[in-house]
């Protein structure tokens, strides 16, 4: 069915591994730059679901898109598309294997990247010569480790642990480069039905 309990986690809460809807960096936070794309795979191990996806993020011009890629024997196919744009109040989606198109309307502005303040940092170098900075959080029973770039704040990967401190969830980010390359990938479709908007993702 369109937009997935796990694609809803990419969206929500993965692909920029809850990042503040803040207006800029506190001392102990960062923002990434204000267009990005790149890919990035993950795995919930609660669900036992793994995913893996290309995403396009311009908060400058309030567009988004995400590209759900089934991976067989060693291709990508891409077999979803979610476009998002709050500048037209609206999300579509598009399965490329039934060969359908839907959207529904939204009211929220797309979050300008930032990590949440107040944070443990650790700076290391991953491998030779990139500096990184981990952030580990406290949400409630949730626990939140992630890692960027650290003069970009570009993202690079993360973990998710439960109060059993078992990882529940975990992603990793490859080729990031801060700017889009073609606009064109924020083309709405057309001919697409209208829905009603889903539901939240669950927070529990």
């Amino acid at each position: 069915f369109f937009f997935s309990d796990m694609v809803r986690t990419v969206l929500f809460v993965a692909v920029f591994v809850c990042f503040a809807f803040c207006q800029g960096p506190p001392p102990t936070s960062c923002c990434s730059p204000p267009q990005m794309q790149g890919y990035v795979t993950g795995t919930s191990y609660e669900l036992e679901e793994e995913f893996s996806e290309y995403f396009y993020y311009d908060y400058a011009n309030q567009m988004a898109r995400f590209d759900v890629v089934f991976i067989k024997n060693g291709g990508h196919q891409v077999t979803e598309t979610t476009l998002m744009r709050p500048d037209q109040n609206a999300v579509f989606i598009t399965d490329y294997t039934s060969g359908t198109c839907v959207y529904y309307n939204i009211t929220q502005d797309l979050p300008k990247p930032c990590t949440p303040p107040n944070g443990d940092t650790y700076d290391f170098t991953l491998g030779v010569t990139l500096p990184c900075r981990s952030y580990f959080y406290q949400f409630g029973s949730q626990y939140v480790d992630y890692v960027v770039e650290r003069n970009s704040c570009i993202p690079i990967s993360g973990l998710f642990f439960s109060q059993r401190q078992s990882t529940d969830f975990e992603y990793e980010y490859f080729n990031v480069i801060p700017s889009i390359l073609d606009p064109l990938v924020f083309t709405v479709p057309q001919g697409c039905t209208q829905i009603s908007a889903p539901a939240p993702p669950s927070t529990q």
